[in-house]
């Protein structure tokens, strides 16, 4: 019952409760954002060992600094502002420089395990293709196109990039206007 209770409460409530130490509002925050937290990861890195122990890195984050926690910001942009410095952490380390091949094997897997639909050979494909031509971008336009994909706002994206709203905008803009000409479809 307590938990049903919790399932209407926003996330900053809910974080709120777990800075007083309710752990069941911890666990309805979690259960709210694990996946889309790694798909965006996902879509960042590609590679499914370096996206768990990042993804695993970000909650980990969240639960030291609880007692920090203002919410100056919705809590989903104080959880990707975190998530995106673990990106990048990891993209700075020289090991990360390497290219990672992404075969449709990858995808499906992926997409089995974190609740997506099973896809055919073809939407394999293409889905393989977009991540090839997303990591041609680069970075800043990545990460702005992949948040503005997650839901976030132009606002919210500034936020979490330390950005100005009008730089997310042209970001965004250059990302689709690159990866139509990659994939030659509407994005």
């Amino acid at each position: 019952m307590r938990t049903l209770i919790k399932q209407f409460k926003s996330d900053e409530s809910l974080m709120r409760d777990y800075q007083q130490g309710d752990s069941v509002a911890f666990d309805v925050l979690y259960q709210r954002h694990k996946d889309k937290l790694f798909n965006y990861v996902y879509r960042s890195c590609q590679n499914p060992d370096v996206v768990e122990d990042i993804a695993h890195d970000t909650w980990m984050a969240i639960i030291r600094s609880a007692k920090n926690y203002q919410p100056s910001a919705k809590f989903t942009t104080y959880l990707y502002r975190i998530a995106r410095n673990k990106v990048i952490d990891h993209w700075r380390k020289p090991k990360a420089t390497e290219a990672i091949e992404i075969e449709p094997d990858d995808v499906s897997r992926s997409s089995l395990v974190h609740g997506q639909p099973n896809y055919g050979m073809e939407q394999l494909q293409l889905v393989s293709a977009l991540m090839k031509a997303l990591q041609q971008l680069p970075q800043e336009q990545r990460e702005a196109f992949l948040l503005k994909e997650e839901g976030f706002s132009q606002n919210e994206i500034a936020d979490i990039t330390d950005s100005k709203p009008e730089t997310v905008k042209s970001r965004v803009r250059y990302a689709r206007r690159q990866l139509q000409l990659e994939l030659g479809a509407a994005i």
